[in-house]
């Protein structure tokens, strides 16, 4: 079930970042699942939603507003440094790191203390939440958790 909210929700990010959107606040609030209609396989849908922090932005164009929610915000983002698409794809990882430990890589009551410790780069998978997930799936929540940006993977990949 995680591996294809995954699939459908990065395929959903796809589509707005090669009509040029980046969203800019995907969290599990902004993700509807539903099952298709007269689907015998139970096959979900997933629409992504709440648009109002999205902008359209060229390729080669930067932007530097802090946007979204502190718990879901690329390093970059927290910062006020030039960023651009791959900013949900950190946001995308969060959301995995969420559905496969069943808690947010960074805690915080504040939204201060939140930033400060997505800041500090460090994302644990120790616990017995952990033991289950395959390697695979860490790898691949270490990868969109990248500070770097330019090392995440595109949705496409």
């Amino acid at each position: 079930m995680t591996a294809d909210i995954i699939e459908y929700g990065l395929s959903a990010v796809k589509y707005c970042h090669e009509a040029k959107i980046v969203h800019r606040d995907l969290k599990p609030e902004n993700l509807l699942l539903e099952k298709k209609p007269d689907d015998e396989n139970d096959e979900l849908l997933i629409k992504v939603i709440d648009f109002g922090t999205s902008t359209l932005i060229d390729p080669s164009e930067k932007l530097t507003q802090r946007k979204g929610t502190s718990m879901y915000m690329a390093p970059e983002v927290i910062q006020k440094q030039e960023y651009d698409f791959k900013c949900d794809i950190w946001s995308v990882g969060v959301i995995l790191y969420i559905l496969l430990s069943g808690t947010p890589p960074w805690a915080g009551k504040k939204e201060e203390t939140i930033m400060k410790n997505v800041l500090t780069g460090k994302v644990e998978m120790e616990g017995r939440e952990w033991r289950n997930v395959s390697q695979f799936a860490k790898d691949l929540v270490l990868r969109m958790l990248t500070f770097d940006p330019e090392k995440r993977p595109s949705a496409d990949e």
